[in-house]
C-alpha cells in the first residue's frame, strides 16, 4: 500500500474538519489506518466505530447499558451523530466481545442534521459499509437520508432502497429475503460509481443485488440530515450497529476488500471470499472446483477467547480452510486430540445439546440449480439417531432432499426411502457419506466410503424444494428443528460444492481423507 500513514480521529470538537470531502487532502501516499494490521487508502467521510464511542480514545467508552447521547467520528471530519431523546444504548460487549450500540427497534435513532450538506457527494459516487445484527426484525433499515417523507432509500431514489430490508423494496421485491430478517451477524455494503453507472449492493462482500440500468438521477442525498438504525417512523432496527464507514467516492476493489477482511479478522463477521478453479486439499491431493466450505477438524480450532483448545476443551470457533467461514458454537463441542489414525484431532459432540452454526446466509454458491454436493467423515458413537450435518428449516435440516422420504444427514429407521440403517450407515465407526445432487442427469447419489452407491433416486425440481439454499444457515452436529437428533461422536472433516462433483473429485477427496485419517475408501467408478 503506501509509506505513510494518517492516523485520524483526534480531536473531535464537533466541527466539521476541512477533510470532509473523504478524499484525499493532499497529494503522496498515505494510509488510513483501521486498525493496526489493516489500513485503506482513501479517508472515509465517517467512520462510526463503537469500540472507539467518541471517536478518539477507547478508554473514554461508557459502562454497559448506559444510554448513547454522542457517535464520534473517527475520520478525523466531525460527522458526530447525536440523540438529545430517544436514545440508544452501549453495549460494551457484542460481535466477539466488541461493543456495539443497541438500538430498540421502537424509537431509538442517531442523526448528523448536515452530514449531506458537509459532505460532498457532487460527483454522485459512495461507498456505505455497515455492520449490524438484527434481533427481532422483519422489515428493517439502517440508514434514512432524511430527503423525503418516510425515505429509507439512502443515496437513492425511485425504488432502489439500499438501506431497506422489507420484502417489498429494492426494485419492487427483487431482494425480497436475500437480506434475511434472521439473528445472524452481517455486513451490509453499497457502491455507486456514476461513471460507471454501477450500483451494487452487497451481503457480506458478495453481490446481492446489481442495478443494471442505473443513472445519475437516481442519487439522491437532499434534505441534509443521516440518520442510523431506522428507515422511518415505521422501519426501526431492532438490533446492534458496531461499524459504520461512509465515503463519497466508489472505493477500488483493494480498499473495498481490505475493509471486508478488517471486519473479518474484528468482529468475525465472514466476508464472502470468491475463489475459483482448482483446490488443494493438500499437498498430495487436490480438486479441479473449489468447495463452498471445508472444515478440518485438524485445523482452525479456537477457544471463545481466541486462543487454540488443548484436549477436551471447548471449540467455540471452528474456520474453514476454503473460504474463511466461522461455525459458531451454540453450545460448544470438545476437542479430542489423538483421536483418529494414532495423532489426529476429532470434534466431539455429546448427543445432547452440542452443535456449531454456520451463519452462511445469502453466502453460499448457487444452488438454484438443484445441484450439490456434501461429503462429511463421522463417528458416532453408538448413537441411533444422529444427524451430523443439518440445515435449517421450517421443518426438516435435511441436506440435498432427492425425494420427500430422502433425509440424506438423518440416518435413522424409516428415512432413506423408508429403508432400515442397516446396509447404509451404522451407529459405531468412521465413515465417509458423500452426497451428490445432479439435476441435469436427474440423479440423487450417497455414497458411504466410495464404491457404488448406497442409495439413488430420480431427481426433480419439486423434490428438493430449495431447503438447502442461501437464505438457510447450516448446523454442525444436529439439525436445526425439532426434536434435534444430536450427533452423539466425532466429527472430522466437512466439505460442500455447489455443483455436482464428478467420481474423480469424489475420489480426490476420498483418497485425500483415506491418506490423512486411514479409513477405507473405494474409488467410485
Amino acid at each position: 500500500m503506501s509509506n505513510s500513514v494518517i492516523s485520524l480521529g483526534l480531536g473531535l470538537g464537533g466541527g466539521k474538519a476541512a477533510t470532509s470531502s473523504g478524499r484525499p487532502a493532499g497529494g503522496g501516499g498515505f494510509v488510513y489506518d483501521l486498525d493496526s494490521t489493516f489500513g485503506i487508502s482513501v479517508i472515509p467521510s465517517l467512520h462510526l466505530d463503537a469500540s472507539i464511542l467518541d471517536g478518539s480514545d477507547s478508554s473514554n467508552n461508557p459502562s454497559d447499558g448506559s444510554s448513547v447521547a454522542t457517535w464520534g467520528d473517527r475520520s478525523g471530519n466531525g460527522n458526530n451523530f447525536a440523540e438529545s431523546t430517544n436514545q440508544p444504548t452501549f453495549k460494551a460487549s457484542w460481535l466477539n466481545g466488541k461493543p456495539a450500540v443497541e438500538f430498540d427497534g421502537s424509537n431509538d435513532v442517531m442523526s448528523d442534521s448536515d452530514f449531506f450538506t458537509s459532505v460532498d457527494f457532487s460527483a454522485k459516487d459512495a461507498t456505505m459499509i455497515i455492520v449490524y445484527q438484527p434481533t427481532n426484525d422483519t422489515s428493517y433499515a439502517l440508514t434514512d437520508t432524511g430527503s423525503r417523507s418516510g425515505d429509507d432509500r439512502t443515496f437513492s431514489g425511485g425504488n432502489l432502497f439500499s438501506s431497506s430490508f422489507l420484502n417489498t423494496r429494492i426494485e419492487n421485491g427483487v431482494f425480497n429475503e436475500k437480506y434475511p430478517a434472521a439473528r445472524s451477524a452481517a455486513t451490509f455494503g453499497l457502491r455507486i460509481d456514476n461513471s460507471a453507472e454501477s450500483y451494487i449492493i452487497y451481503y457480506n462482500n458478495r453481490v446481492q443485488f446489481d442495478h443494471t440500468s442505473y443513472v445519475s438521477s437516481h442519487f439522491q442525498t437532499t434534505g441534509g440530515a443521516m440518520k442510523i438504525g431506522c428507515g422511518d417512523s415505521t422501519y426501526k432496527l431492532d438490533g446492534f450497529i458496531s461499524e459504520v464507514l461512509v465515503f463519497n467516492t466508489a472505493l477500488s476493489d483493494d480498499d473495498f476488500n481490505a475493509i471486508h477482511n478488517y471486519i473479518d479478522a474484528k468482529y468475525f463477521v465472514h466476508q464472502y471470499n470468491n475463489v475459483s478453479g482448482s483446490y488443494a486439499l493438500n499437498d498430495s491431493y487436490s480438486t479441479t472446483v473449489t468447495p463452498v466450505m471445508h472444515f478440518s477438524a485438524q485445523s482452525n480450532l479456537f477457544k471463545v477467547d481466541g486462543s487454540t483448545p488443548a484436549d477436551t476443551e471447548q471449540v467455540y470457533r471452528w474456520t474453514d480452510k476454503a473460504r474463511g467461514y466461522h461455525a459458531i458454537a451454540g453450545n460448544a463441542p470438545v476437542l479430542n486430540t489423538n483421536q483418529i489414525n494414532t495423532s489426529l484431532n476429532g470434534i466431539y459432540f455429546d448427543g445432547t445439546d452440542d452443535y456449531m452454526d454456520v451463519f452462511m446466509l445469502g453466502m453460499l454458491g448457487d444452488f438454484s440449480d438443484f445441484d450439490g454436493t456434501a461429503i462429511f467423515l463421522f463417528e458416532p458413537n453408538s448413537d441411533t439417531a444422529y444427524e451430523p450435518v443439518g440445515i435449517g428449516g421450517t421443518s426438516s435440516g435435511r441436506l440435498f432432499i432427492g425425494d420427500s422420504r430422502c433425509f440424506a444427514d438423518v440416518f435413522r429407521q424409516s428415512r432413506l426411502a423408508g429403508a432400515a440403517t442397516s446396509g447404509y450407515f451404522s451407529s459405531t465407526g468412521v465413515q465417509l457419506a458423500s452426497i451428490v445432487s445432479n439435476k441435469t442427469a436427474n440423479t440423487y447419489k450417497i455414497f458411504k466410503d466410495g464404491g457404488s452407491d448406497v442409495f439413488t433416486s430420480g431427481q426433480t425440481a419439486s423434490a428438493v424444494a430449495a431447503l438447502f439454499d442461501d437464505t438457510k444457515n447450516m448446523r454442525l452436529g444436529s439439525t436445526t428443528v425439532t426434536p434435534n437428533h444430536h450427533l452423539k461422536g466425532w466429527l472430522y472433516e466437512v466439505l460442500v460444492f455447489d455443483e455436482p462433483l464428478s467420481n474423480a473429485n469424489l475420489n480426490a477427496v476420498g483418497n485425500y481423507i483415506s491418506a490423512v485419517y486411514g479409513t477405507s475408501y473405494t474409488d467410485i467408478t
